[in-house]
């Protein structure tokens, strides 16, 4: 069979079904619209073919070279592409579910609205390739290269990107939910409005990064360094942040409810107006901090600094204070509420007995 009996059964809306096509030359094809099932394609070269809005399940294409191709909304299920190369090519669109992506090379490709679920990307190249809006779920992605590819705006969940090469990667608007990125290095990158809820941060590196409005509730930020980090409106609610280092950052109206923060070091921060309400600051520094209007009502205080820092109104509602170190500034705080005291003793006297 040759190139143009495969148009022609194409072109009449005749599935492919359980073929033998290894090695055969396809470059430049028109297969829009293709129906492919259960067929052998291993080596073809489908350089710049047209495979656009077509449909292939349990198809070998191993070692295929597809560079320049057009496959822009194709769906392709439970496919084996291990080592094939999809360079430059355009993918708008493409889904892929339970593939076998294994050392494919998707370099440089558009990926744009994409959809890769359950498939393996282990060893394979994404460097430099456009994810705008696609989602990766649940998809093997040991030692995968995402080097100066654009993650705006891209979905990957539960995705473990602790081998991954993220050099030059771009994250504007990512969501990396649950994802497992300990020990990378995002240092003077761009992150505004990202999703890192519950995500695995030990020992990060985000020093001098762009972190406005990124949502960090619930993440492992242990050991991780946000040194000069320019975090306005920043969230971290229920994180982890012991032993992390917040020093010299902007992190006004930064929330930290409910943190653990034990000996973060926030020495030189901006943390004016900033929420620490029933966070654990235990044995923290925040030694020349702005805490203009912060709010520590309910944190644990006890062995922190606040040698130096800026403490106008304050909030310190029932704070454990214990051994804390304050300077004269903390004249200018506010201490217990006695109203406030009397309202929340009511209400957990009662809410104790419901």
């Amino acid at each position: 069979m040759d190139k143009t009996e495969l148009e022609r059964m194409v072109r009449d809306g005749e599935p492919l079904e359980r073929l033998e096509l290894d090695g055969l030359d396809l470059s430049g094809a028109d297969l829009g619209g293709i129906i492919c099932a259960e067929t052998s394609l291993r080596g073809v070269n489908l350089a710049g073919a047209k495979l656009s809005e077509g449909s292939f399940a349990r198809c070998d294409l191993s070692g295929a070279r597809l560079d320049g191709a057009n496959i822009r909304h194709s769906a392709f299920v439970r496919s084996n592409f291990s080592g094939a190369s999809l360079r430059e090519a355009r993918l708008v669109g493409l889904r892929l579910l339970e593939c076998d992506l294994k050392s494919a090379s998707f370099a440089g490709s558009d990926l744009s609205v994409g959809g890769l679920a359950r498939s393996d990307l282990s060893d394979a190249s994404l460097a430099g390739v456009k994810l705008d809006r696609s989602v990766i779920m649940e998809c093997t992605l040991d030692r995968a290269d995402f080097n100066g590819a654009d993650l705006g705006r891209t979905t990957l969940f539960r995705a473990d990107l602790r081998s991954a090469k993220l050099a030059g990667a771009r994250f504007r608007s990512t969501v990396l939910s649950e994802a497992k990125l300990s020990g990378h290095s995002f240092e003077k990158m761009d992150l505004t409005l990202s999703q890192l809820i519950d995500a695995d941060l030990e020992g990060c590196c985000f020093d001098g990064a762009t972190l406005t409005q990124v949502n960090f509730k619930g993440a492992n930020l242990t050991r991780a360094s946000l040194a000069s980090a320019q975090a306005k409106n920043a969230l971290f609610p229920k994180a982890r942040l012991d032993g992390a280092s917040l020093a010299g950052a902007y992190l006004f109206q930064a929330i930290f409810q409910e943190s653990d923060a034990t000996g973060v070091d926030a020495r030189g921060a901006d943390l004016s107006q900033s929420i620490w309400q029933r966070a654990i600051c235990a044995g923290a520094r925040f030694d020349r901090c702005d805490l203009t209007y912060a709010d520590f009502s309910h944190a644990d205080l006890r062995r922190a600094h606040f040698t130096g820092a800026t403490m106008f109104r304050t909030k310190l509602h029932r704070t454990s204070q214990e051994d804390a170190v304050f300077s004269s500034s903390k004249g200018a705080a506010l201490g217990d509420e006695e109203l406030l005291v009397e309202a929340e003793t009511w209400w957990e006297k009662h809410n104790h007995k419901a």
